[in-house]
C-alpha cells in the first residue's frame, strides 16, 4: 500500500459525512482508511460501517485522545498495510480537489530527504489558517504567505494535515504520549525528525479546508486552556536551546493571564488581562507542577532527541 490514512474519531459523525467523501473522490486510489474511534457515543461507527465499508474500524472502549488514538493506529497501519507513507487527517477536514494525494505523493516521491509533508490550510471562508511555522530561539513565526510556489521547508507543520515517511516513523518512533491528549505532539515530532537528518515542508499548491473552531466548541475552555499550558512548557523542555530555555519559559505566564485585543497587532497596549485571573494563575501552577512531576522524563527524553519512542 503507498499510503495509509489514518482518522482518529470521537463523536464526529458530522464531520465524517463531509470529510470520507473528498477522500474517496481522489483520483489516486493506492490507498487505505483507517479510523480509530475513541469511543464515540454518536452514530460515528455505524455510519462509516454503513456507507463506507472499505474503512477499517478501530473501536476503542474510551476516549484515549488524539496522540494515543494515532499511535495505535500507526502501529495497526505497519502491522497490516506495509505503506510508504502514513497520513494523519483530522475528521474536521475537507480535502479540496480530486488531484490532491496525487501531487502530495508526486512530490513526497521526489524528496527523500523530507520525512514529514504538510499543505496549505484554509478555514472555511478561505483564509489561511496554517502555512507551516519557523521556530527561533525566543520566538515562533507562523506563516501567513507562502514562501514558494514550490514545496518549501519549514520547522512544524499542523497536525490536522501531517504525512509521515514510513522511515521516519522506524527511526525515531510515535508521537510522545507525554503530550497526550493533544496539542503541540506535532511540533515535537517534527522537531524530532528534524533531529534525526529529515526535512519537514509544505506542498503549498494543495489545500484542505480545517473546521477548527467547529470541533474545538466542544472542549471546554478550562480544560483546554490546561492542556495548552502545560504541553507549552513540555515542548520547551524538550526542545528549547538552553540560552533560551528560561525567557521562553518566562513568556508563558504572561500569555496564560493575557490576551490580544486585535490579532493582528503586537504592541504592548493591544494586550488585556483576561477575566478570571485567579482560574487562569491555577492553570498556570498546576501545568507547571505536572512537569515537574515529569522531569527526569522530560530531561531523559531532551538527551535523546531522536531515541527511538515505542508504546
Amino acid at each position: 500500500m503507498k499510503v495509509s490514512i489514518l482518522i482518529v474519531n470521537w463523536n464526529g459523525v458530522s464531520h465524517l459525512k463531509t470529510c470520507l467523501p473528498s477522500i474517496f473522490e481522489q483520483s489516486f486510489k493506492e490507498y487505505n482508511i483507517i479510523l480509530v474511534d475513541n469511543g464515540s457515543s454518536d452514530d460515528s461507527v455505524d455510519f462509516v460501517a454503513r456507507a463506507y465499508p472499505k474503512v477499517r474500524i478501530i473501536r476503542l472502549k474510551s476516549n484515549l485522545g488524539f496522540v494515543e488514538g494515532n499511535n495505535i493506529g500507526l502501529l495497526k497501519a505497519l502491522e497490516k498495510d506495509n505503506p510508504e507513507y502514513v497520513l494523519l487527517l483530522n475528521n474536521d477536514t475537507r480535502i479540496i480537489g480530486q488531484d490532491f494525494l496525487e501531487k502530495l505523493v508526486e512530490a513526497a516521491d521526489h524528496d527523500e530527504k523530507t520525512g514529514i509533508f504538510g499543505c496549505q490550510i484554509v478555514f472555511p471562508d478561505g483564509r489561511v489558517q496554517h502555512l507551516g511555522s519557523i521556530i527561533q530561539p525566543f520566538r515562533r513565526i507562523y506563516l501567513k504567505g507562502a514562501r514558494s510556489s514550490q514545496p518549501y521547508e519549514v520547522d512544524s507543520i499542523m497536525g490536522s494535515f501531517f504525512l509521515i515517511r514510513r522511515s521516519v516513523i522506524e527511526k525515531i518512533g510515535l508521537l510522545d504520549l507525554g503530550f497526550a491528549p493533544y496539542l503541540h505532539e506535532e511540533t515535537d515530532y517534527c522537531l524530532r525528525a528534524k533531529k534525526a537528518g529529515y526535512l519537514v515542508k509544505v506542498v503549498p499548491d494543495i489545500k484542505i479546508v480545517h473546521f477548527w473552531s467547529q470541533s474545538m466548541a466542544r472542549v471546554p475552555s478550562r480544560f483546554f486552556s490546561l492542556v495548552l499550558c502545560r504541553n507549552s512548557i513540555r515542548l520547551k523542555l524538550l526542545n528549547e536551546p538552553l540560552f533560551s530555555l528560561i525567557p521562553r519559559l518566562l513568556i508563558i505566564l504572561p500569555a496564560t493571564l493575557f490576551s490580544k485585543k486585535n490579532s493582528d497587532r503586537s504592541s504592548l497596549w493591544n494586550y488585556r488581562l483576561k477575566a478570571d485571573v485567579s482560574n487562569n494563575i491555577m492553570i498556570f501552577l498546576k501545568a507547571w507542577l505536572f512537569n515537574l512531576k515529569n522531569l527526569v522524563e522530560i530531561t531523559n527524553k531532551r538527551y535523546h532527541r531522536t531515541k527511538r519512542l515505542w508504546y
